[in-house]
């Protein structure tokens, strides 16, 4: 396995290519910046939107036919839209990389945005967004999320919203699309069982003469600052929900490896202390957790604790603040702190020897960092991260200053949902 190398066509495209010639396939993946921060107040969810159309056909490529020629070369492909970038991907056998990115070339450069494709995309999507809304779990995250953004482009998910959606026409897909998907915003990133040489040649023979639109580099979107302070909500949910924010900063300002050892130490996995606390040992919760929001420009971990109802509890805010507080004071908990720091080696040595995951991985870290070798030095990175780092960084971001806690107790009282959640609390484990 070789180190990854990086290139620049004269048009700004930038390739990260990445030899392995002991596996037996290879990855492409073609990545752009562009995200919710993009999108018209007025029209969001035109990311998305774009993402499925690029499937939809271009000038060379009938619609579903990228799809079905990467099903007849053995491999898949597929899509997703971040709040910061849109990558596609197509992982195959590595004899056919050089076809590959000439069908990626050829949706980048000449697509085909027709009004039949808009409608029958839109159904599909505004299905997508309903099915989603319907988990009551995901639907009080998104509250959470838009509360917690105070107004930024953040605060609402990448599938936008049903009035702009069903509003949303082909001519408004193809201006976004010329005025976002442009060479100097976007990376090709190539892993396997490959030849560097010749994957430039092939990019630059399919790339090289893509231009984007002549009125300069888009401005900078706003930087995200989450709200902060206190704040008490009814909404229509089963049970209470308490939340404690904390922002981040922008993700390229982020010292990523202390940052995520500091959320494994408080909340990974089913025996976190946050979740062994609230909801093994104390039965106040059904569910306890930590999501961690790392993006562009700003992010936020959002601690949260689901109460079993009655839930009333005077001191119910105070309790997840109880167990930062704990780990602020005094520290990782030395032995701990070596399993995680092992965990996240395992887990990021696995990665590398996985074509598609290192694609994954080196194209997040060049496309929203600016730099992939971020994501080649994590397993370096990782090994000299000490306790002291993470303490250090948990005093900054863990200060009351920075802090909003959420209090959503729900609009209609569940009376019949009391004796189970006073039963489950007394009832022997």
């Amino acid at each position: 396995m070789e180190p990854a190398t990086r290139h620049r066509l004269d048009n700004g495209l930038r390739v990260i290519v990445a030899e392995d010639r002991a596996t037996a396939a290879a990855s492409v993946g073609v990545w752009t910046d562009v995200g919710v921060c993009d999108e018209p107040d007025d029209q969001r969810g035109l990311a998305h939107f774009l993402e499925h159309m690029m499937f939809r056909g271009s000038e060379h490529i009938g619609p579903e036919e990228h799809a079905h020629t990467i099903a007849r070369l053995g491999g898949e492909c597929n899509a997703a839209t971040s709040p910061d970038a849109t990558m596609y991907f197509d992982t195959v056998p590595p004899d056919a990389v050089s076809e590959v990115i000439g069908l990626e070339a050829d949706r980048f450069q000449r697509l085909d945005v027709t009004d039949e494709h808009t409608d029958i995309e839109r159904k599909v999507i505004l299905e997508e967004l309903r099915s989603y809304e319907n988990q009551p779990a995901v639907r009080a995250m998104i509250e959470i999320q838009k509360q917690i953004s105070d107004g930024h482009a953040y605060g609402l998910t990448p599938l936008g919203r049903k009035d702009d959606l069903e509003q949303t026409k082909a001519e408004d897909l193809t201006r976004f699309f010329r005025r976002c998907y442009r060479p100097d915003r976007a990376v090709v990133v190539v892993c396997g069982n490959v030849d560097t040489a010749r994957v430039v040649d092939d990019v630059r023979q399919h790339f090289g003469d893509w231009r984007g639109p002549d009125n300069g580099h888009p401005p900078a979107p706003d930087v995200f600052r989450p709200r902060t302070g206190s704040l008490s909500l009814r909404l229509p949910m089963e049970v209470p929900v308490v939340v404690q924010s904390f922002g981040t900063g922008p993700l390229s300002d982020l010292d990523t490896p202390a940052l995520d050892l500091l959320v494994a130490l408080l909340a990974a996995g089913a025996s976190s202390p946050i979740r062994e606390a609230l909801v093994l040992e104390r039965r106040l919760c059904v569910e306890a957790g930590c999501v961690p929001l790392l993006l562009s420009q700003g992010g936020m971990l959002v601690f949260f604790g689901v109460f079993l109802p009655p839930g009333r509890h005077a001191d119910r805010r105070t309790i997840i603040r109880e167990l930062i507080d704990g780990l602020v004071s005094d520290g990782p908990d030395p032995k701990l702190f070596a399993q995680h720091v092992k965990n996240f080696r395992k887990q990021r040595a696995f990665e590398n020897y996985s074509p598609q995951s290192r694609m994954m991985g080196l194209g997040k870290a060049e496309a929203l960092d600016g730099d992939y070798a971020r994501f080649e030095g994590e397993l370096d990175e990782l090994a000299a991260v000490t306790p002291q780092r993470v303490a250090e960084l948990a005093r900054r971001i863990f200060a009351p200053e920075n802090a909003l806690e959420l209090d959503i107790t729900p609009e209609k009282s569940r009376w019949w949902l009391v004796p189970i959640g006073l039963a489950m609390k007394l009832w022997p484990r």
